[in-house]
């Protein structure tokens, strides 16, 4: 029977300080380019919908270059089947059926989910990876 793996990726949230470092670079970079800029033009960047979230993107994409892990909040929609899911991640499925035929369901809502990245060139076989190694 297929084994459900369970990660530990519940340590520490980044910190305050930490947010308050990287705004603090970013602050640094718009005083350091503010002559490249007009005052129009900037207020209407700052009124771009997300604009927030679009300029943590990159940061985001360091942080899961870095640790091999991606972690999104999503919305759980308990009535798909599990392959449902799994497409929905529009993540490459590389796994076998018998896992996800032993997917649990949860009660849906608001959940995170955990992905992280494989490096193929480290196993003996990557097209049958065993827990171990994926614990490694």
């Amino acid at each position: 029977m297929a084994k459900i793996m369970i990660t530990s990726t519940e340590s520490k949230k980044m910190t305050d300080g930490q947010i308050e470092n990287a705004v603090n670079k970013l602050r640094d970079a718009m005083f350091k380019c503010r002559p490249e800029i007009t005052s129009d033009i900037a207020q209407q960047v700052l009124g771009v919908k997300n604009l927030g979230m679009m300029m943590f993107a990159p940061f985001r994409e360091h942080v899961e270059e870095i640790s091999n892990l991606v972690t999104r909040v999503v919305m759980v929609k308990t009535e798909r089947e599990p392959t449902e899911v799994i497409r929905a991640t529009s993540h490459k499925f590389q796994g076998n059926q018998e896992v996800v035929k032993v997917m649990p369901k949860g009660e849906g809502g608001e959940v995170k989910v955990f992905l992280f990245r494989l490096k193929l060139g480290e196993y003996v076989n990557p097209h049958c990876i065993t827990d171990d190694e994926v614990e490694s």
